[in-house]
Parts: structure tokens; sequence; C-alpha cells
């Protein structure tokens, strides 16, 4: 028997739009909670399998993605497998298909929201959420763009900050949720907790 096993893909065509850095902080979150976590990197650069060849712990670990085969990601008895995407569009691939949750990382930057809603309006038979990224404290901006999201879909209630904890912590191949007492191990906890309760709801 096949485990039960749910699909994140985290995906927005822009680059630069820290889909390596929510991918590898959510599977770090989630295995800090016990759980078993496999990352897909589908990005030519490779950011998310290199973050993990740097990385002392096992989890969460890359997984070989070679033809999208589900079936035996499934079969090596994964919780939660979480897809990091490239620039582009990639609705067609079997992940994008099979996702449970779509997360679709936001800048607050008017390019990048017009990207965002965008995509929001055409994956309405989805279930995605918005996710702002990158804010800086205190910014305006930032709340301008949680509110033209919420026009379109769902939006996280916790931001990622702009904090140099985040890559910082992945030159050592670690992500900055295991840093405790930190402002980034906060909102990557409420993150992930909100991220969990989308899956389990209906709409």
């Amino acid at each position: 028997m096949i485990p039960f096993m749910e699909t994140i893909v985290i995906y927005t065509p822009k680059g630069g739009a820290s889909k390596s850095t929510l991918t590898r902080e959510l599977g770090t979150a989630l295995s800090m909670k016990g759980k078993q976590v496999g990352l897909i990197d589908l990005d030519p650069q490779m950011s998310t399998t290199n973050w993990y060849n740097r990385r002392d712990d096992e989890m969460p670990m890359v997984i070989d993605h070679t033809a999208n085969n589900l079936t035996k990601i499934k079969r090596a008895g994964v919780d939660y497998l979480i897809v990091d995407t490239p620039p582009g569009t990639h609705e067609q691939s079997e992940f994008f298909k099979k996702a449970d949750l779509v997360v679709i990382p936001v800048k607050p930057s008017p390019d990048d929201l017009v990207v965002a809603m965008r995509i929001g309006e055409e994956l309405k038979k989805k279930k995605f959420v918005y996710v702002v990224v990158q804010t800086p404290p205190r910014a305006k901006i930032t709340e301008s763009c949680a509110r033209e999201l919420a026009g379109v879909g769902k939006v996280a209630p916790v931001n990622m900050g702009f904090r140099v904890d985040y890559p910082t912590e992945a030159i050592h191949g670690k992500a900055a949720v295991e840093k405790k007492s930190s402002k980034a191990n906060e909102e990557m906890n409420k993150l992930t907790t909100y991220l969990l309760r989308q899956l389990k709801s209906k709409g």
C-alpha cells in the first residue's frame, strides 16, 4: 500500500522570488515537527540541491525526480513533498497537476504583483495561497500588496521578511527556522502552521 503523501508546489514564473528559500525553510520546519519531507528541485540552477549537499542533516531530503515518478516517491514513505519550480510556466508538469496546495511567493513590487494576480486568476480550480516575501520592515507597500492579492485569493497572514538569516544560514546547509529565538524562526513556524491548515481545509 502506498503511504499517504501531500504535495506542495512552490510556484511563480518570476525569478528571484524566494522559491528555493521558501522550499528549504518550509521543508525544514516540517522536518522539525517530526515529518518525513522530500524536496524536488526542478530549477536548473539547483539551489535547493546545492543547499542539501552542504547540509549535515538528512531531512528534509532532496529526491531524484527522474521521469516525475510520483509512485516511486510515495513508496519512499514521504509525508510531504515540496516542489521547487524554475522560472517560467509549468502548469502542465505532473507535480503541478497532483499538487494539493500551490504556494505563490510574491515580492511586494508592482511587477511581481501583476504577475501574481494573473497566476491567481489562472489557478481558480487549484487550492493556492499567496505568501508575501522579502518584505522590508514597516513598509506600506507590503500592506498594499496583500490587500490587492486578497481580491484574487487567500493571502498568508505571515510574511517572510527580508532577513539576513535566510541566506546566511543557507551558506552552511542550514535553514533560518533552525535558529531558535530568531524572527525567522518565529515567522516560518507560524507560516508552516498556516499552510498546514490550508492543506486540511476543503476550500
